[in-house]
């Protein structure tokens, strides 16, 4: 394999390494911005976001008594601790997300176990919202299966990279030699 192609190779591997801790700070914005629309009860939702932490807030304002009295009344649940209580439950969500931001941030320079972290998480993620939601959430579930393909794909490409052969030394040395020479032949031009 010729250096250039090993170039090539390196740069691809790299490319799809970033993209899955890209997709991963994704999922991290997604999830907050969710968190933040659920708490001002907007109704709105993203999808491409994790739903343990999202599912952790919405249990504490559930049972904090942050949702209009006539679903209290229809539902028949009774509140059972005060705004305190989601403090706690939001405090859990929050400490999740900041464990996927720790996988992201310390997987920028090729640590890879932190990648495999974030993607046992997701993994689990998927699982309770398949548990959670059954097929309802079925477009939830499809794009938890994306980014756990491409976070697998990360790893893949940083297995992929470690065994790709070193660049060849004397071509790098006729590499070096050749620029070496340009610059000299530039010297000798430059008038004086």
């Amino acid at each position: 394999m010729t250096n250039e192609l090993i170039r090539q190779e390196r740069a691809r591997l790299e490319g799809k390494y970033k993209s899955s801790r890209f997709n991963l700070l994704l999922v991290i914005i997604f999830t907050v911005i969710n968190i933040v629309l659920l708490v001002t009860q907007s109704n709105r939702y993203f999808l491409f976001s994790a739903t343990v932490p999202y599912f952790i807030a919405d249990l504490g304002m559930l049972y904090a008594g942050m949702y209009p009295e006539e679903f209290y009344f229809e539902t028949g649940i009774t509140p059972l601790f005060d705004t305190m209580g989601f403090v706690f439950f939001l405090s859990v969500a929050i400490l999740i997300l900041v464990f996927y931001l720790i996988c992201f941030m310390q997987s920028k320079n090729k640590k890879v176990g932190w990648l495999i972290a974030a993607l046992v998480f997701i993994s689990i993620d998927t699982a309770m919202c398949l548990l959670l939601y059954g097929f309802e959430g079925i477009l939830d579930i499809v794009f938890h299966g994306w980014v756990i393909f491409d976070i697998a794909s990360g790893i893949k490409a940083y297995s992929d990279f470690k065994k790709l052969p070193e660049l060849a030394p004397e071509e790098e040395n006729a590499e070096a030699a050749a620029e070496a020479a340009d610059e000299s032949t530039v010297k000798n031009e430059m008038p004086e």
